[in-house]
């Protein structure tokens, strides 16, 4: 009978083994043991007000060092730098401080290290677990932003050139770089008016894109900068580099690293040594010293001792370059002087001039009845055509007239008060 009864139980039970006390406290030991992470943080942020994360971690040995994870916006865009000093070290604070300065959607996550378990155990929250919801009327979206900055940039410029250049001088006008490293999107620029170099790049992108200017990406030696298509042409813009400070303002500057090409770039960039494909820039058309014509407080000096070397019928001559500019700026003017020098229309000549080492080589082409095309000499003050050029025609907009630095004769800017004395002499 005994017996019987057991194989009924068994029969019951199926394969069912029953669970012994012993094993449930095992798993409720488990589970107290596992590392887990909590965040806590008001529900009603406003942007420029401080918001304190408040961080739980439970589990494990019970001693624990912390750190943000990621915070990014709603389309999944980092807005805060990990990747550099304090940002990316775990520590001992479990609270996390920070101040929003756009309404928008934003994602925040948070880590935790186990520092008496070996090896250390780490726990991160979910990408999406934490996401924080900001409408707040007194500060727009980036959306927003790009759209209102983008609308005051269309009133005011119609060419691509004269967009472009609005855009670069208002992100100038409106952001400092950020030597904390933290603020790596566009919002930095545009919403809290400092940001890194990708903060930088990415705000401009937003902006170019809005007004119809494609762009591209293009990085090198930590840095990155833009490449925008100008009137079908790709020419590479360094937003971060032409804002050097308060120091700088209302100098050249300013838009050195505006629209330059593949080759002064990689003499900028080490890195830069070859063309990022599908952004290749050979044109310095739109450059803007060679579009404004304030190229000429530097190549003019060399206009009157070319136009003597061409009368007397030199065919190839080098002349010295006597700048007080460091070499790595001269590296940039002078190569845009060659390309102006270049440009020129001379008596009777044709002028291939390059640039190197303190030094303009130039060689001259005599023009014969046969090729000249009845050019019979030049219409410029200095021997070229293009200085009879009103500014209503060097591609500037009314607003950008008066950022167009004063020049005399000697090559000497006025307005920025650098001195970039320059002679022409030759070896």
């Amino acid at each position: 009978i005994i017996g019987t009864v057991l194989c009924a139980m068994v029969l019951a039970l199926g394969n069912r083994m029953p669970v012994m006390a012993e094993e449930v406290v095992s798993e409720e030991l488990k589970a107290a043991d596992t590392l887990n992470l909590t965040v806590s943080y008001p529900s009603d942020i406003k942007c420029g007000e401080e918001v304190t994360f408040k961080l739980l971690a439970t589990g494990g040995s019970g001693t624990y060092k912390y750190r943000i994870a990621s915070l990014t916006d709603a389309q999944q865009n980092f807005v805060y730098d990990i990747s550099y000093g304090s940002n990316s070290v775990y520590g001992d604070s479990d609270e996390f401080k920070f101040t929003f300065y756009a309404s928008g959607t934003y994602y925040i996550r948070f880590g935790v290290m186990d520092m008496g378990s070996t090896p250390y155990q780490t726990k991160t929250t979910g990408l999406l677990e934490y996401p924080i919801v900001i409408n707040d009327p007194d500060y727009p979206s980036v959306e927003e932003l790009v759209a209102n900055v983008a609308g005051e940039c269309e009133k005011n410029c119609s060419t691509d050139f004269d967009k472009a250049v609005w855009l670069h001088d208002w992100i100038l006008d409106h952001a400092d770089y950020d030597y904390t490293y933290s603020y790596c999107a566009a919002e930095g620029v545009l919403a809290r008016g400092k940001g890194t170099c990708e903060s930088y790049h990415r705000a401009y992108v937003m902006l170019l894109n809005k007004v119809g200017i494609p762009t591209g990406r293009i990085a090198g030696n930590g840095h990155v900068w833009t490449a925008a298509q100008l009137d079908g042409k790709w020419y590479q813009i360094d937003s971060t580099w032409d804002d050097m400070g308060a120091s700088y303002k209302g100098t050249f500057y300013e838009h050195l690293y505006f629209g330059l090409n593949d080759d002064i770039m990689k003499l900028v960039h080490s890195d830069h040594t070859q063309p990022v494909e599908g952004y290749e820039c050979n044109s310095l058309e739109e450059n803007y010293f060679i579009k404004t014509g304030e190229i000429h407080q530097w190549s003019d000096p060399f206009a009157e001792k070319i136009r003597q070397k061409i009368a007397a019928g030199e065919t190839g001559f080098i002349l010295a370059v006597n700048s007080d500019l460091p070499e790595s700026v001269a590296n940039v003017i002078y190569r845009l002087v060659a390309y102006e020098l270049s440009s020129e229309s001379w008596t009777n000549a044709t002028l291939s001039a390059s640039y190197d080492n303190q030094k303009l080589t130039c060689s001259v082409t005599v023009k014969t009845p046969e090729n000249n095309g009845g050019d019979n000499g030049n219409s410029g003050n200095n021997g070229t055509s293009k200085d009879n050029e009103s500014s209503e025609s060097n591609g500037t907009s009314g607003s950008d007239q008066s950022k167009i630095t004063s020049v005399e004769v000697k090559g000497i800017e006025k307005k920025s008060g650098i001195s970039t004395s320059i002679s022409a002499e030759t070896i």
